[in-house]
């Protein structure tokens, strides 16, 4: 829902148990706040780190929301999806506890400041 406030083109919220993911569901339907098209929010039942992540530029907006082993599998993921197609990739990470497991997959800081780090692929050119 906060991804949804922000002005992205679409958001793609992942969560792990039915009953979250129900929740996550019916919190789109109903949410007072305007969050523009509801249609360009698809919320996924599935594992975060099995993730196929969509073509074209892609900022992935999380809020603390794994311990270290997963967030370390998620950097993975989203490295070896850069890696097979190199594009614009930043991640907003929020409330930044695990931010060394983003930079041990390869990923690297552009800015870090109160309770929150950017990164981007670490072996690109800066832009």
């Amino acid at each position: 829902m906060m991804a949804a406030m922000l002005p992205f083109k679409k958001v793609i919220g992942v969560e792990f148990a039915q009953e979250l993911h129900q929740d996550s569901v019916e919190n789109i339907r109903t949410s007072a706040l305007d969050l523009g098209r509801r249609d360009r929010i698809t919320p996924i039942l599935g594992d975060a780190t099995q993730l196929e992540f969509p073509d074209g530029p892609l900022v992935l907006y999380l809020y603390n929301p794994f311990d270290a082993p997963i967030v370390a599998a998620v950097a993975r993921n989203a490295i070896a999806s850069w890696r097979a197609q190199p594009r614009s990739m930043r991640v907003i990470y929020i409330n930044p506890i695990f931010s060394d497991e983003w930079l041990r997959a390869g990923w690297q800081l552009v800015e870090a400041g109160e309770g929150r780090a950017i990164f981007r692929p670490g072996n690109q050119r800066p832009s």
